[in-house]
């Protein structure tokens, strides 16, 4: 058995320094633990399947050589009757509501509010998430073993191998929104259906007094369609330029040897690896003359699939890799390992481009120590690494906002679909491991660790996109957004009193790109530098009577403080969330037969002691925000049996 969970309903104060993400609830009375208010609707369906064939044949003792094909085919869709932004707990002001409008859809009746002061949650963006992909990889494998220990023990053992590889990856994903698709075609309710006046709102009052589910989450939007009534029928369409149609083609080469010397005392590996990608991007500007709006449905305005345009993006570059193992002393081994690396990525940044290389190159160097007959083995070890252009995501409404901006100016073709960009990470730790074994039945580990990770580049391609436009957004500041509102842009605004504007949006941009800036030259957040883990277990034998073939052991889990955030206000000091351990045990039980048949049942229980204080992840230097929940004790019964 098993749970988990985030702490995502928020109210009250939002964070402008945190991607204006919302103070999440931790009042019970309030919004309980086991409630889960983004409806049951919110569903997930998958269609997965892998099969492979492999082909192996050795000639001789030392050479050998594989062939191999594997297929993965992934259709997936998820139903998102609410947006991220959406999980918010609302409370109703209206001392009347309406019961009777015209066609211009002005309020003519209303009545008294049977819901004034009640929670409730509202849901704007339901969407359909669709993801279909299929990964096909040809593989050939070669091996050969060249052992000169015969002619003399010091000459060692020698293994080489090559691989040749090419991985296809097609991408046909989708995404599409529910819609009125029966406007009146006034101005205020359109024919175009990409108009935010025809998103569908469903709001659904919470009671969690009551056993009664319906009470506990937005209504399921599958389970009360919308056919007619009030004149509204929905669907679901395509509003934006979020389909996908692309082929994502890896060719890989390499090389790796690994050689034993001198009767095993010293081991060398080195590797070199060449990966050529190339990437037959998609679109549905067919004419390619850089204007959307020529492709999009003449009355509804709505977006055709993009098609493979036939233009491709070439990738190339290299990893090497070279290590050694010293065995000075039979009690220690001395090793250092480095490399460089190199990895494709099909990621596209806002502009619709590949973000293109990911760069690293790490080393690690340490000693290991085998003492007292092996009873005690421990090793030291120190990484240093560096990751130059490492593709992430960011905040959906840094594209969102800007999208409002450029419908309310009449430029919906400028409109930005989900996209990614890029920052550089760069890092060192430490790692201490000791295993032994003070008795033949008694056993204990323990491992701890310091880790170092500075972010810098964070989102480049963002900011250039930010500035080369904001003097047209400039000028067109005062425009209301008006229909073309977006969740979590607020309105009235803040600032003025009056409507919110493409100013208002603006700044609510400008505020979420300092947010995800904000750790540049710092430690990267959510890292918790300190971490530590210890178990043991004691195993009664057979001079032990009755307790013979019982395990009893336990442990616990420690991490450190994590970043949280920054304080705007001290030059983005970190801000800190506290630490906390996790306790565990486990307890087994082992039946000896005749012929070597063992039954063994253990049980093992995480998080012991229930710890459920939820673990802060987001906070500023006015207070704290997003929350995550420990996982509650868990349970796992497992069987052995061997024969």
């Amino acid at each position: 058995m098993s749970w988990n969970g985030s702490r995502i309903a928020s109210v009250g104060p939002r964070a402008s320094a945190l991607a204006n993400i919302g103070a999440s609830v931790l009042d019970e009375s309030k919004l309980p633990r086991w409630a889960a208010i983004t409806s049951p609707g919110w569903t997930n369906d998958f269609y997965y399947f892998n099969y492979a064939g492999f082909l192996e044949q050795r000639l001789g003792d030392n050479f050998s050589i594989e062939a191999a094909f594997n297929r993965q085919r992934e259709s997936r869709s998820q139903n998102r009757p609410t947006g991220f932004g959406e999980v918010v707990l609302l409370v109703d002001p209206n001392a009347v509501r309406p019961v009777a409008s015209n066609a211009l859809g002005i309020v003519t009746a209303t009545e008294p509010n049977p819901n004034l002061g009640r929670y409730y949650i509202e849901g704007r963006n339901y969407g359909l998430l669709i993801a279909d992909r299929t990964i096909d990889d040809y593989r050939l494998t070669t091996s050969y073993r060249l052992d000169l220990t015969p002619r003399n023990r010091w000459l060692g053992r020698h293994d080489l191998a090559a691989l040749v590889s090419r991985t296809n990856v097609f991408n046909r994903d989708d995404t599409l929104d529910n819609r009125n698709t029966t406007p009146v075609g006034t101005a205020t309710f359109p024919l175009d259906l990409s108009s935010g006046n025809n998103q569908i709102i469903r709001r659904t009052y919470l009671d969690f007094s009551k056993p009664d589910p319906r009470g506990h989450g937005l209504a399921d939007p599958n389970r009360y369609r919308l056919a007619g009534q009030g004149g509204i029928t929905e669907g679901m369409v395509r509003v934006g330029d979020t389909s996908r149609d692309f082929l994502a083609r890896t060719d890989t080469s390499k090389l790796a040897s690994q050689s034993r010397w001198f009767d095993g005392r010293v081991v060398v590996t080195g590797g070199l690896r060449r990966d050529r990608l190339r990437v037959w991007t998609d679109t549905i500007d067919t004419e390619n003359d850089g204007d959307l709006n020529n492709n999009r449905a003449a009355v509804t305005r709505l977006y055709p699939r993009r098609q493979m345009n036939g233009q491709k993006a070439f990738n190339q570059g290299d990893t090497k890799t070279f290590g050694t193992v010293l065995h000075p002393l039979s009690w220690l081994a001395v090793f250092y390992n480095q490399s460089n690396s190199f990895r494709p990525q099909t990621d596209q940044d806002i502009n619709g481009a590949l973000i293109g290389n990911r760069k690293g190159e790490g080393r690690d160097y340490g000693l290991r120590f085998r003492l007292w007959d092996n009873k005690v083995n421990a090793s030291i070890a120190r990484y240093t690494t560096d990751d130059a252009n490492a593709a992430v995501g960011y905040d959906n409404n840094f594209n969102n906002f800007m999208n409002s901006i450029w419908r309310a100016i009449g430029q919906s073709n400028l409109q930005r679909g989900a996209a990614s960009d890029s920052l550089d990470l760069s890092g060192k730790a430490t790692e201490v491991e000791i295993t032994a074994n003070p008795t033949g039945n008694w056993r204990v580990a323990i491992n701890g660790a310091q880790t170092h990770q500075i972010a810098s580049s964070l989102y480049p391609r963002n900011g250039v996109y930010l500035e080369s436009n904001r003097a047209l957004w400039m000028q067109n500041a005062t425009k209301p957004l008006g229909s073309e509102i977006v969740t979590s842009i607020p309105n009235p605004d803040p600032v003025t009193g009056g409507p919110a504007t493409v100013l208002t949006a603006l700044r609510e941009v400008d505020t979420i790109y300092r947010a995800i800036t904000a750790g540049a030259g710092s430690t990267r957040r959510q890292l918790r530098e300190y971490t530590g883990n210890f178990f043991t277990a004691y195993s009664f034998r057979s001079s032990e009577g009755i307790l013979r073939g019982l395990t009893v052991g336990g442990g616990a889990n420690y991490r450190g403080k994590g970043v949280v955030g920054f304080d705007t206000t001290r030059k983005n000091a970190i801000i800190y969330g506290p630490a906390y351990t996790l306790a565990n045990a486990m307890l087994a039980y082992e039946w000896r037969f005749k012929k070597s048949r063992t039954i063994k049942v253990q049980i093992n229980v995480d998080n012991l002691l229930d710890e459920s204080k939820p673990i802060l992840t987001d906070a500023s230097e006015t207070q704290q925000f997003s929350y995550v929940f420990q996982t509650p004790r868990r349970y796992a019964f497992t069987t052995t049996v061997t024969f």
